[in-house]
This record gives C-alpha cells, sequence and structure tokens, in this order.
C-alpha cells in the first residue's frame, strides 16, 4: 500500500515540475535518508522544491488548486496521498538550496524522481540539530557511504565544521 502512495506521490510531483507549477523537487528528510541506510521509521516524506516567483511574490494558488482538483487532502502542513504525508518545503537557506541543485536523479518503483545526497542530507541534519535529525547523522555516517572529502568541504562552506566535531566528539 505504502508503495502506491509512494508511487502517486512522484506521478504528482512530476505532474507539478513538468507544468511549471513547482520548480525543481527533491525528496529529502528521513525517506532521503532510507534511500542511503537501512529502513527506519518516519511519519512523512520531505519534498524540497522551488515554488514559481512572480513579481507579487511565490504563487502558491496554482500549487494549491493542483493538489485539491486531483482529490488529495491537507491534513495541517501535509499533503495526504493514502497512508503517506507529503511535506513540502521550500529551499530556505544556502545549503537547501545547493542539496536540491545538486540532488541525484534516481528511479524509485520505476519512477523517475530526485533525492538530496548522502552528505547533504548528514550536514542539513546536523545544522537542523534537533534529537531525530542527529539520530540520523550517525545513521547516515555508519551506513550512507559517506565521501568525507566531499562532506567536509560542504561543512566548511555553510560553516559547521564547529558543529560536526562536537557532534563526533560525542556520539562517534
Amino acid at each position: 500500500m505504502l508503495e502506491e502512495d509512494i508511487k502517486k506521490a512522484l506521478t504528482l510531483l512530476n505532474e507539478m515540475e513538468q507544468q511549471g507549477i513547482i520548480g525543481k523537487y527533491a525528496i529529502g528528510g528521513s525517506i532521503g535518508a532510507i534511500y542511503w541506510t537501512e529502513p527506519f521509521a518516519t511519519k512523512d516524506m520531505d519534498i524540497f522544491l522551488h515554488l514559481p516567483v512572480s513579481e507579487k511574490g511565490i504563487l502558491l494558488m496554482p500549487f494549491l488548486d493542483y493538489i485539491i482538483q486531483r482529490g488529495y487532502q491537507f491534513n495541517r502542513q501535509f499533503v495526504q496521498i493514502g497512508t503517506l504525508m507529503l511535506d513540502f518545503i521550500g529551499v530556505y537557506n544556502t545549503l537547501t538550496e545547493e542539496a536540491l541543485e545538486q540532488a541525484l536523479d534516481v528511479t524509485v518503483y520505476g519512477i523517475k524522481s530526485r533525492v538530496f545526497g548522502s552528505e547533504h542530507l548528514l550536514a542539513i541534519a546536523i545544522q537542523t540539530g534537533r534529537a531525530h535529525d542527529l539520530a540520523k547523522v550517525e545513521k547516515l555516517y555508519s551506513e550512507g557511504n559517506i565521501n568525507e572529502e566531499y562532506l567536509l568541504e560542504i561543512l566548511a562552506r555553510h560553516h559547521l565544521i564547529r558543529k560536526w566535531n562536537e557532534f563526533k566528539k560525542k556520539y562517534l
């Protein structure tokens, strides 16, 4: 059942991107991490994206209308597709912008999509610093086939070396 919900979500995202309702998108958060690690429990799928902007600001109405016209419901900040909760997150800083621009093309259940690289996922989790994000850092570091040199470049570029060193000292 979840497989079908993920297929529906990715199809929806690809249609929205092709029609210009959203810009480029990629899977991040826990489901993004699960692409690189052994599965673990999560409640939603984070979709990082660009929303189209006009001279008047971000164009939310085409986005909202498209989802509603397809029969999907909103549940707080989530769009519910079957049992899957999608959390749409606009890129919000230089790190998430870079992660989106460098996202990797993947195929999930036969559908083309994009996912953040494991190094960017780890850096975002370090930056965010919530308890469940730090657990994700440990999982990504041990299972995510991390390129240490590339990770350090990202962490340095986004001023996260100190936080990374503190994490390593405490948990690794």
